[in-house]
């Protein structure tokens, strides 16, 4: 029997994340941040899912955590996937039960896989829909893990959640790529945008509403002060046309 209602709770988190990536990219994307806060961002909504799974039985549960972690490390980068796959690791470890050891090497399989994809195709694939189509399909093996179980109980859960969890993890994987980039370039030409805002195009130097926003966001060190030099090119003379200021 498939269990395609997955993909109900798989919607609904594809929209949660487009907000929270949203968010995420204004404040920490191309920062020191970035890795960490991605990570965590992945990491809680695995932690979310594995919460309120669907359940095969006591302790054996299928939720969407592979393809998040495999958004992570191809979206992010290794950082961010490990981050992300710890939050899972933990969180497998609390919800306990006869599938814990499965789950558990679920996770780092997924990571891994995802990391040996992400370094076969970053140079030889350029389109980004099919890498991530096939990113979705090479972290699907990642199942594997079911064989930690008693092997008729594995082949039972294997062959009833495969068809489900291909589609959930192909289909996912595309539309988080599509949510990313889409977010990756608002943010890129937003932040294009204020920078012409600021600096003069012709000397790559602030313009007056570029001044104003670093005067404004400086402040006065009493140890060390600070100054502020200025140039005019059209006063009569060298000396005239620069003047320092020091604050009193």
């Amino acid at each position: 029997m498939s269990h395609l209602h997955l993909l109900i709770p798989l919607t609904v988190a594809m929209l949660g994340l487009a907000f929270l990536l949203s968010a995420a990219m204004r404040n920490f994307y191309e920062t020191r941040y970035e890795q960490v806060a991605f990570g965590t961002l992945f990491g809680l909504t695995v932690v979310l899912g594995m919460t309120n799974p669907l359940s095969f039985g006591e302790g054996i549960i299928f939720d969407t955590r592979t393809l998040l972690i495999g958004a992570a490390v191809a979206f992010v980068g290794p950082i961010a996937g490990l981050i992300t796959t710890g939050f899972g690791l933990v969180c497998r470890l609390i919800v306990g039960g006869v599938g814990t050891t499965s789950g558990l090497i679920g996770l780092i399989l997924a990571f891994g896989l995802a990391y040996v994809f992400v370094c076969f195709a970053r140079d030889r694939l350029k389109n980004s829909i099919v890498k991530d189509a096939l990113l979705g399909l090479a972290i699907t093996p990642s199942a594997l893990a079911l064989f930690a179980l008693p092997f008729n109980l594995a082949m039972s859960l294997l062959i009833t959640i495969l068809p489900t969890l291909l589609v959930s993890n192909v289909l996912g994987i595309v539309v988080l790529g599509l949510i990313f980039r889409r977010e990756r370039r608002y943010v890129s030409e937003a932040r294009k945008m204020q920078s012409f805002a600021r600096i003069d195009s012709l000397t790559s130097l602030h313009n007056r509403r570029g001044m104003d926003r670093e005067v404004d966001a400086s402040t006065f060190d009493e140890v060390s002060g600070h100054a502020l030099f200025y140039c005019n090119s059209q006063a009569p003379s060298p000396i005239m046309g620069c003047m320092g200021f020091l604050p009193s």
